[in-house]
């Protein structure tokens, strides 16, 4: 039988990480620390997986990505409005697949530029079941944090409007100069908002990432989930599956923990077989909630994995919710869709997200617990129907 969680457990645990943490720093270290403390203290010996990040390169494209957006466009309306179309044209076409592929790229791969790499950061992850099962189970959650000086509202609104903007702004400047070639048409004013639409491109410049976040919220509260269901699961026998709990380092600056455990356990991991539950902004209200999409271009989670956790959710009286987040947010379970995997994201979008604010006061006990609850069962019942459906074949 396996034990029920321990009320308020997981917030215990969640209160050994409540301090910045920022990659590429000894807060990282210290950290990294704990979570090796807190296995050895579980009888546990995590195996370790060591990579290469650039502070200085993550930090630096989250505030050029769409610096060439701006610069052409704002070069394109200064044209534009002292009539030279030529000019304008070319300009508004640089501007349409220059800085959209630029800002595409800084936000797909941040190690394009070929900087030297800065530190080592690392995985940490656990191994418990069969050695050649019929289902992995992987529960993730990153252990770093960072700080941002934009509010999580004004951070999409520059990135995500600003680069819909910049793209209209672009075709709309090429369309006017046409006008303008072809039957003399002029409207001066637009020279002006072209200028004013290019500016908000220059604000991410302004947005600093730092190391001021306790991150509570995100992500300590998903560590004490985790490290509970350590604790229920190291002692039980998982008959046709493996559990993988697995922390990410660097999620913060591009996702570069997920998407280099994607990377060395491709070939032993198939995507068939394997389901990933990423947590990630736990603890913050009452309800389990569960993101629909992911990533820019957006990833569906994976809708047969979500349905199974609404349905425990259900039987055990819990409240569900899908959350449909803005576009471009992303979680570890992004690197897993697109490599394939059955992939869902567990938790919630906040205002404390890169904040200062984000302090253990924010976290709910009860609500930790009955994620514990919910991932227990849920590890349960992939394991009992991998089990029946062995049972079936003899």
């Amino acid at each position: 039988m396996i034990q029920n969680p321990t009320p308020g457990k997981a917030l215990q645990y969640a209160g050994e990480f409540c301090f910045p943490r920022l990659s590429g720093t000894r807060f990282e270290e210290e950290a990294q620390g704990t979570i090796l403390k807190i296995f050895d203290s579980l009888g546990l010996e995590p195996k370790i997986e060591q990579f290469q990040a650039d502070y200085l390169l993550i930090k630096l494209c989250s505030r050029i990505a769409l610096l060439p957006f701006g610069i052409l466009i704002l070069l394109g309306g200064i044209f534009y409005y002292f009539e030279s179309p030529l000019s304008a044209l070319v300009f508004f076409i640089l501007a349409l697949f220059i800085g959209l592929g630029f800002a595409l790229y800084c936000q797909s791969s941040p190690e394009f530029l070929g900087l030297k790499n800065r530190f080592w950061s690392k995985n940490f992850y656990i191994q418990i079941g069969k050695e050649k099962p019929e289902k992995e189970i992987l529960i993730i959650a990153h252990y770093d944090s960072k700080s941002q000086s934009f509010p999580i509202w004004l951070r999409i609104l520059v990135y995500y409007l600003g680069g819909l903007f910049s793209v209209l702004a672009s075709g709309l400047g090429i369309f006017l100069v046409y006008k303008y070639l072809t039957a003399s048409f002029f409207l001066p004013l637009w020279g002006w908002i072209f200028i004013f639409l290019a500016l908000i491109d220059f604000l991410p410049i302004f947005n600093r990432l730092d190391n001021k976040s306790p991150g509570a919220v995100d992500n300590a509260g998903a560590l004490g989930v985790i490290f509970e269901l350590a604790e229920i699961f190291k002692e039980q026998f998982l008959s046709r599956t493996r559990l993988w709990l697995v922390l990410t380092g660097a999620e913060e600056l591009g996702l570069l923990g997920s998407r280099n455990f994607v990377k060395n356990h491709k070939a032993e991991l198939g995507p068939n077989q394997s389901w990933v539950i990423n947590l990630d902004g736990l603890g913050v209200d009452y309800s389990i909630s569960a993101l629909s999409r992911l990533g820019f271009p957006g990833k569906k989670t994976d809708p047969e994995l979500n349905n199974l956790i609404k349905s425990i959710a259900q039987e055990k009286n819990l409240k569900f919710k899908m959350i449909r987040a803005s576009l471009g947010f992303s979680t570890d379970a992004y690197s897993f869709l697109k490599a394939g995997y059955k992939a869902v994201s567990l938790g919630n979008i906040n205002r404390f997200i890169h904040s200062s604010e984000d302090s253990i006061e924010h976290l709910i006990s009860v609500n930790l617990d009955d994620y514990v609850q919910l991932l227990k069962e849920l590890i349960y019942k992939i394991d009992q129907a991998a089990s029946e459906k062995n049972d079936k074949r003899y």
